[in-house]
């Protein structure tokens, strides 16, 4: 019947769309109830950490970075009250830092104790922040990078001297030595100027050093006291008028057959002593190696710090014998040295004066400061 086609048609129609409205109706609800992620400004970067477009996760912030520690070794005479004001903290923030690793500066223990620190201790701190005591650091694991500083030199307790090597790492700090055998050395004379009066040799970098207030050790060997050497009389006689800065040392002559190291010690002081108007103790620089029995002996001595280096540009070597030049002993002291180092250097050295300026000069662009050994190592000063 081809007049039903049309009426058939329509009723298909009306179906279809009724259906539609149906489906249509249902599905409103579940879209309403759904959370799309805020929408990001034209132009704008999406926020750190979220996902991707079409991600099936939820969006999580990246968590805040922990806070960077700076470290600091404790020197004589410091204080937890007075470093806690120094870095813009607290005495109990310190404390809270520094648990982990002493356990007497816990304040939630019982032997909390801070106002007992002691020469050596690292102390890491955040500066200019206090911590929260309804939220402290945890007190199972030291704060603060691993490795950022090694163990500070202790003196042994059995009275025995220790060799070292460098101060602590992770500071700024640098100290230079230099060693005198007596003798005029290789270093040229210096004119009259605004550097002070001539000088020859050796006396040249000692009156440099002076002038320009580096501080500095210099380890003098007995045969400096030779009435004869004129060059050793003017090196001790300046070491003695010299600023608290620059420190004597003693470098003892190499043991003969049958000496012993506790008489050579002794001898070599008791000759310079009354020249330097003082001891040359604590700081004692050797040739060669030292057994624990050749320290035990030493260390009976008082002289319980035998100072050696980490950083040696060879320049007591004669360029003529191969050594560096001026600018090769600068570029090897700068590219070697960092925080802790000890530099080992020839007071009589060819081209040492020379290299001097460029030495503290690209020290102080790596950002590290020429300190005595005593602030170097915290110990009291002799």
């Amino acid at each position: 019947m081809p007049g039903r086609r049309p009426l058939a048609a329509a009723r298909s129609t009306l179906a279809l769309v009724a259906v539609a409205i149906v489906m249509t109706g249902c599905a409103t609800p579940a879209a309403s109830t759904s959370i799309a992620p805020p929408a990001s400004a034209p132009g704008s970067a999406a926020p750190s950490g979220s996902p991707a477009a079409g991600a099936d996760r939820p969006y999580r912030p990246t968590p805040a970075p922990a806070p960077t520690l700076t470290a600091y070794v404790v020197r004589v005479g410091d204080t937890l009250a007075e470093l806690a004001a120094r870095f813009g903290t607290t005495v109990d923030s310190l404390a809270y830092w520094n648990r982990a690793r002493y356990p007497t500066l816990d304040p939630e223990s019982r032997t909390y104790a801070p106002n007992r620190i002691e020469i050596g201790w690292r102390l890491d701190y955040v500066p200019g922040q206090v911590v929260d005591p309804e939220n402290p650091p945890p007190a199972a694991t030291p704060s603060g990078p691993a490795g950022s500083l090694e163990p500070f030199p202790v003196l042994p307790a059995d009275g025995s001297a220790i060799l070292v090597a460098h101060g602590p790492r992770g500071s700024d700090a640098v100290a230079l030595t230099f060693e005198y055998g007596g003798g005029p050395g290789a270093g040229a004379p210096t004119a009259g100027g605004a550097d002070g009066p001539t000088a020859i040799g050796p006396d040249a970098v000692l009156q440099w050093l002076v002038v320009k207030g580096v501080a500095a050790t210099v380890f003098v060997a007995p045969a400096a006291a030779d009435p004869a050497d004129v060059a050793g009389q003017a090196v001790l006689g300046r070491l003695a008028a010299a600023p608290a800065g620059i420190t004597p040392g003693l470098l003892p002559s190499p043991l003969g057959p049958g000496a012993s190291w506790d008489t050579a010690v002794r001898a070599a002081d008791a000759r310079l002593a009354p020249l330097l108007g003082r001891s040359t103790a604590p700081w004692l620089r050797v040739s060669g190696a030292l057994d624990p029995a050749a320290l035990g002996v030493i260390g009976s001595t008082g002289w319980r710090w035998v100072i050696g280096a980490d950083v040696d540009p060879g320049d007591g070597i004669a360029p003529a014998a191969g050594g560096p030049i001026a600018a090769d002993i600068a570029a090897r002291v700068v590219s070697r040295a960092a925080g802790g180092s000890i530099i080992h250097l020839t007071l009589g050295g060819t081209h040492t004066l020379e290299a001097l300026p460029t030495i503290l000069d690209g020290l102080a662009a790596n950002g590290l400061r020429v300190v005595s050994l005593s602030e170097l190592l915290g110990v009291a000063a002799p």
